[in-house]
């Protein structure tokens, strides 16, 4: 998966992360000080869905100061009716210029996804969900790989009904060395 449009927003979020594996995070410096610009409004310049899992938090990761960039979090990245409702307010009312959808590896939800016995009735619903786009021997790297497709998929498709060509991408967080790469 290729940044076509957006590239702007993707590099900047690169840097970040770059910033984040070489110690010299910028983020870990913001202070109340900065609140009364962000009471005026907020104008992130990209659009995050990443799992909830507590490893993974896309502003840290990407050291990404307050309002720069906006985040929905459920478990595996599942896209339900408020998530999606989230994107569509990213895009299209505070005009983010890139939507990423953020996997990483050892990933919990898609592990009870391959282990389903005795989930509950929502984890359950988002196993299932998950299942579908899952190769049957599939290994972890693989299955993040895939159920980042899948989302970006779905991402796009809700871009493209709301009217907007906002650019999609899906990328991987790398739990033991803190990089992200570009699928």
């Amino acid at each position: 998966m290729a940044v076509t449009g957006g590239e702007a927003s993707w590099s900047r979020l690169m840097e970040g992360n770059g910033r984040f594996l070489s110690g010299a995070a910028r983020a870990s410096r913001e202070s109340l000080s900065n609140i009364p610009t962000l009471l005026k409004a907020q104008a992130p310049h990209a659009a995050v869905i990443a799992c909830s899992d507590s490893r993974v938090s896309p502003e840290i990761i990407f050291d990404a100061a307050l309002g720069e960039i906006f985040t929905i979090r459920t478990a595996g990245q599942v896209l339900d009716r408020a998530a999606l409702g989230s994107l569509e307010y990213a895009v299209a009312h505070l005009k983010v210029e890139l939507v990423v959808v953020l996997g990483h590896t050892n990933c919990g939800m898609l592990a009870a996804t391959r282990a389903p016995r005795g989930l509950e009735t929502n984890l359950k619903w988002m196993a299932d969900g998950i299942a579908k786009c899952l190769e049957a021997d599939g290994s972890a790297a693989e299955d993040a790989a895939a159920n980042v497709g899948h989302i970006a998929g779905q991402c796009k498709t809700l871009a493209q009904s709301l009217g907007f060509s906002t650019p999609v991408v899906g990328a991987i967080y790398e739990l033991s060395s803190g990089a992200v790469g570009l699928l």
